[in-house]
């Protein structure tokens, strides 16, 4: 973290993660420290009649009431087509002040806003992608791992969307992969659903065993996924846990043909237990990772942004 003046680490703001099904705000501490936190269901896909100022206000008001004049840094969907205000993408690669130039300022009801934009690039494949409230984990995954000593570049942040940020050919690219909603679509909704065991039940062996099966020659992924049934018909004398199966047949997928570009070592930045599943996922296919929860590099992430919102005379 950048040095600021004794008067700025002591200094209050508020951030925001606003997605499409979560409302989530943190009372950051220039110094580093989150002070309070708030989460409610409000995603901008439920904000009724676009009253997004009445979302801010009902969620925030504890901390508002005490102090009106706390900037308000937000970021994820609230900036997107069907959030509050559609602010453009930046492009790759960025950093915390390229975010904040992109940023669109909202002055309302004595409110001081920033709606952070999100980052668009082309992918591995060529075709245009985008992220967005993912763009602050990055901002602090690279500052933590500067902390240690590490010029990891390559980033993987799992999720429902995958997001890859690697090199190719000197040129930083941007690649999504739609794992976790796979899952979610296959495990709920598809035939998959009436053979798979309770999720309670965890088999890291079953895990492992398909991250390693997603990686062989063969018919490929569509093919394996419904191996993941017969298995269950025909086991044998080899019990499957099928959930654990499918969520590394899954994973495994996902990383397999990223290998190539990461094989010097990548950060992985996600929660608690997606962090484990890929962290032993990359291990499995010997790629060093350094592993970050995503809460430490989004905290990580936002006082940079609000280093560079003092920076950049906006305070």
């Amino acid at each position: 973290m950048s040095s600021f003046s004794e008067g700025l680490k002591m200094r209050r703001f508020i951030a925001v993660d606003w997605g499409t099904t979560n409302f989530r705000a943190f009372l950051m501490q220039g110094n580093g420290a989150c002070l309070d936190s708030v989460q409610s269901d409000q995603g901008v896909l439920s904000v009724q009649n676009r009253d997004f100022l009445a979302v801010i206000v009902t969620n925030l008001s504890k901390w508002l009431q005490e102090d009106s004049s706390l900037p308000i840094i937000m970021s994820g969907m609230v900036g997107s087509k069907v959030g509050w205000f559609d602010v453009p993408y930046v492009e790759l690669p960025f950093d915390s002040s390229a975010l904040v130039k992109g940023a669109h300022k909202v002055s309302v009801d004595k409110f001081n806003i920033w709606i952070i934009p999100g980052v668009q690039a082309d992918s591995l494949e060529g075709n245009v992608d985008v992220m967005r409230g993912e763009e602050v984990q990055v901002i602090g995954a690279q500052a933590i791992a500067a902390a240690n000593q590490l010029s990891y570049m390559n980033i993987c942040l799992p999720g429902t969307h995958s997001k890859w940020l690697v090199y190719r050919d000197g040129h930083l690219t941007l690649s999504t992969f739609m794992t976790g909603e796979l899952f979610s679509l296959l495990s709920q909704h598809s035939i998959l659903s009436r053979t798979l065991d309770d999720p309670a039940i965890w088999s890291e062996s079953d895990f492992n065993r398909g991250v390693a099966d997603s990686a062989q020659s063969g018919l490929g992924l569509l093919h394996n996924l419904f191996g993941v049934r017969t298995k269950k018909l025909f086991p044998g004398t080899d019990s499957l846990h099928s959930q654990s199966y499918l969520s590394g047949l899954l994973i495994g997928a996902e990383i397999y043909p990223m290998l190539p570009y990461v094989r010097s070592g990548l950060v992985v930045v996600a929660a608690s237990k997606l962090l484990t599943l890929y962290s032993q996922a990359f291990e499995a296919f010997s790629c060093p990772v350094l592993a970050i929860d995503s809460n430490d590099a989004t905290q990580m992430g936002l006082i940079s942004i609000f280093e560079s919102i003092y920076n950049l005379g906006e305070l």
